[in-house]
């Protein structure tokens, strides 16, 4: 019984560990993109 609950804490640590480096990677890219746009618009005026 012990070790399903270990199992089980670190499936739930791994899962929340890797949804938030999938909301800062997905973030960052966002925020590049827009940049990179910002930054087109600057070049155009």
């Amino acid at each position: 019984m012990m070790a399903f609950e270990i199992l089980l804490l670190s499936a739930a640590a791994v899962s929340t560990v890797v949804i938030l480096f999938s909301v800062v990677i997905v973030g960052d890219i966002q925020d590049h993109a827009t940049r990179r746009q910002s930054y087109r618009r600057q070049v155009k005026h």
